[in-house]
């Protein structure tokens, strides 16, 4: 239980982090900046998810 409970914690935290960096990309007035932080933003919400899937896939197949 305690397993589960972390890796939900740290994606959601890392969901969040990536969701608010890609959305506040919009009032950033260089269009340079803007898709760098949309890029980087995507890549934090993907490795968040990555993580998730694979301590899922650690716990249910133990």
């Amino acid at each position: 239980q305690k397993g589960l409970t972390s890796a939900v914690g740290i994606f959601v935290g890392l969901a969040v982090a990536g969701i608010s960096v890609a959305v506040s990309a919009q009032i950033v007035p260089n269009d340079f900046a803007q898709i760098v932080m949309v890029a980087i933003g995507s890549a934090i919400f993907s490795a968040g998810l990555t993580f998730f899937l694979v301590q899922m896939n650690n716990l249910f197949n133990k």
